[in-house]
């Protein structure tokens, strides 16, 4: 059984070890029980956290650290009250209890951003004082006593996949995407659409505007708040791997250099801001490099002519490959021949991905109806759009309103 431990003023936590385990089945009894006992938790807002400093330091060396940690914590945001306990594989358990925040309120979010900003300070402090690396994880914010053993649930798990991922220190937040708030979903949705505009100015041939583009995601995932480095490189994992499904769903002649780069991985191992951005300026740089090389051959150049007359005449509904072979005086057999061998896709591929990037930029920008959307991106009817999506998004236009 784990012995446990209680902060000056923090109440009697000697149920810890329960709520951890199974506070979503215990009757509302216990809970009296508790408060009785002089720990009351209330119906608000729960934080559980996870301290484990490296290899090497003493049981009490180490316990005076958390303890050194969870009081200046507590200094710095006097908003919960703290209970600890201690842990198997010398970690130390923190439950913080926020009995007055309700769910999804701005307060809520402000607290929490505090705490993590606040959390990744006091860690860099401390590994710097005491010459020891920590591993600082913070789970999402759960509301209500039953929440507490999802909130312990999330960081036993996370530390299991940081093990397998090569164990890497500082402070960790985890987020429930089912319960993101309104800034983190709008913070996505804005990675996804700048991946949307450098993946479409870069297959343009805009290179300039490209780089532009991405250099202002980069920087909003850099200095966005909180901005400590686990939310910085998580930033910067989402806003590459939106940028790489849509340049393989828009330019099929990357795909073998896509498929040769390690990107994600690179930025995943990637220990400090500094490397994060030269693996960034590093990618960009190859495939800048890759792209213009291709760009040099004969074909893909007429690749390109044809993918803008595609693009400009898409809204046509009539718009077909016989009608694009007779404006490049082509027989339609050898365009197609010809746009296949050098794009590695079809003309009509390329027709629906065009329209069908224009139905996503609509659908997230407007109010119009899917059968309006149908007719301004260049489908015959809504049913012929549908179609479309389901075959070559996997989903339909309505899942992504």
């Amino acid at each position: 059984m784990p012995t446990e431990r209680t902060m000056p003023d923090a109440g009697v936590p000697r149920y810890l070890d329960i709520l951890f385990e199974r506070s979503d089945q215990l009757p509302e009894s216990y809970f009296v029980s508790m408060e009785i006992d002089g720990m009351y938790l209330g119906e608000g807002g729960f934080v559980v956290m996870l301290l484990e400093p490296s290899m090497g330091a003493s049981a009490p060396e180490y316990l005076d650290i958390c303890q050194r940690l969870i009081r200046q914590l507590h200094t710095q945001l006097r908003r919960f009250a703290i209970h600890y306990i201690d842990v198997q594989h010398g970690r130390v358990a923190c439950l913080l209890a926020f009995p007055r925040l309700e769910k999804r309120t701005a307060e809520a979010a402000d607290t929490l951003a505090q705490l993590h900003t606040i959390a990744n300070n006091l860690c860099t402090e401390f590994s710097q004082q005491e010459q020891t690396n920590l591993l600082w994880v913070i789970s999402n914010m759960e509301f209500g006593t039953r929440g507490i053993r999802t909130a312990y649930s999330e960081v036993c798990d996370f530390l299991q996949y940081q093990a397998f991922m090569g164990n890497h220190r500082g402070v960790w937040v985890l987020f429930d995407a089912e319960g993101a708030t309104q800034s983190q979903m709008d913070e996505n949705l804005f990675l996804s659409d700048s991946a949307e505009k450098v993946s479409r100015l870069l297959c343009s041939g805009n290179q300039e505007d490209a780089q532009a583009q991405l250099s202002m995601a980069v920087d909003y995932c850099i200095h966005a708040v909180p901005c400590f480095f686990p939310m910085m490189r998580m930033r910067l994992l989402t806003l590459f791997d939106h940028l790489i499904l849509v340049i393989l769903r828009e330019n099929h002649v990357l795909r073998s250099f896509l498929q040769q780069q390690s990107i994600l991985t690179e930025l995943l191992m990637a220990p400090t801001q500094q490397a994060l951005q030269g693996q960034i300026r590093a990618f960009w740089a190859d495939l800048i490099g890759h792209m213009a090389a291709l760009e040099a051959q004969p074909g893909i150049r007429w690749v390109s002519r044809v993918d803008e007359y595609i693009t400009e005449m898409s809204v046509d509904p009539n718009l077909s490959v016989s009608q694009i072979a007779l404006h490049f005086q082509l027989p339609q057999p050898t365009l197609s021949g010809r746009y296949k061998q050098y794009a590695g896709k079809n003309i009509t591929d390329q027709i629906h991905a065009v329209r069908i990037r224009h139905a996503r930029q609509l659908l997230q920008s407007s109010s119009n109806s899917l059968a309006t959307i149908a007719q301004q991106v260049g489908y015959g009817s809504l049913a012929t759009m549908n179609r479309a999506f389901r075959k070559y998004e996997g989903i339909t236009p309505s899942q992504l309103r």
